[in-house]
């Protein structure tokens, strides 16, 4: 009896041990967790999609800039000082994102221009937010009206163009104003969907539309424009799928003079320009941006580079050495 008596206490021992071991081990896991999440930004489900890594969650200070890249800022400022000295801009603003880290810096991150086709990206986002309502909608077939071809006097022209009097499906014109910036195009899409699907696209990137406005807000900085591409990045405004898809058809823009040049060939861009001449002659007020996500091999980054002037080939030049500045310096940071 005492044997049996003195076994059963040893089997209880081990239980309660065990047991204190299981607590302890959740116990740390989860203030693991909790220290992952406040030192190494966001959490993230990685490699089912190609463009996206929908986010879990994240704890980390969007008003903070971080050390680790102040030789960034550095170079983003002696880029924009000598082209505003060699009279290649006026001035120019840049937003660079570590997309794993959630770490950021900028320069003139809140000076705001006029945004030009940049506003098609908004466009993309309450577009496929209404298809998620009315997945029909996608498939639906629609004919260019009008006289006057929006295309015509662009700068930086694509060799694709919708033509007007022609029948195309939304999902074409989807590929056509994000791809190759077509302005047919979006203002058909703008004409089919909910209104309110736009406003609520600003309303989730806390943008405000002035009341003088119709739909879109009239100047917005790189800063607010970043948050864009961070919802559909992080599949945080419509699904992954979703998401991951309109990454695709900006991953096929064929303006190749901005960002896309200042990294190598194989580096895949999903990225919008804008381009606005505000006057009737060459030496007008001009605004040339471009913003989107690289993807550095397991680092994707994301940048956006607005500049005004007077020239769109010296605002090109400039963007593109701004990107290769910020791809050398992530590349040195992974060695």
């Amino acid at each position: 009896m005492n044997k049996m008596y003195a076994l059963k206490k040893v089997v209880i021992l081990i239980f309660l041990l065990m047991l204190g071991g299981a607590c302890g081990f959740f116990y740390a896991r989860k203030n693991s967790v909790e220290s992952d999440l406040a030192g190494n930004g966001p959490r993230r489900i990685s490699g089912k999609y190609k463009y996206v890594s929908p986010l879990i969650a994240c704890n980390f200070s969007e008003n903070k800039e971080y050390r680790e890249y102040m030789p960034l800022e550095k170079a983003f400022q002696d880029i924009v000082q000598s082209g505003i000295t060699d009279h290649k801009i006026e001035t120019a603003s840049v937003y660079f994102r570590d997309l794993s880290s959630g770490r950021w810096v900028g320069l003139n991150p809140d000076q705001t221009y006029w945004p030009a086709s940049l506003l098609k990206v908004p466009m993309l986002l309450a577009s496929l937010n209404y298809i998620e309502e009315h997945p029909e909608f996608l498939k639906s077939a629609v004919k260019l009206v009008g006289t006057e071809d929006k295309n015509a006097g662009e700068f930086f022209s694509s060799a694709h163009h919708t033509v007007l009097g022609k029948n195309y499906t939304v999902e074409e014109l989807l590929k056509y104003m994000s791809s190759y910036s077509d302005n047919n195009a979006l203002i058909a899409v703008a004409s089919l969907i909910d209104h309110k699907n736009i406003d609520d696209v600003y309303t989730e990137a806390s943008i405000t539309i002035p009341k003088n406005q119709s739909n879109f807000p009239a100047f917005i900085s790189v800063k607010q424009y970043s948050y864009f591409f961070r919802m559909f990045y992080n599949a945080a405004y419509i699904n992954q799928i979703f998401s991951d898809y309109a990454l695709s058809l900006l991953a096929q823009s064929d303006f190749k003079q901005g960002i896309v040049a200042g990294v190598p060939p194989e580096i895949e861009v999903a990225h919008k320009f804008g381009e606005q001449s505000l006057g009737p002659d060459q030496k007008s007020e001009k605004y040339l941006h471009d913003c989107g996500i690289v993807y550095f091999p397991n680092k994707a980054y994301l940048l956006c580079v607005m500049t005004k002037g007077t020239d769109y080939i010296d605002m090109a030049s400039i963007i593109k050495k701004i990107s290769a500045a910020a791809y050398a310096e992530v590349k040195r940071a992974e060695h």
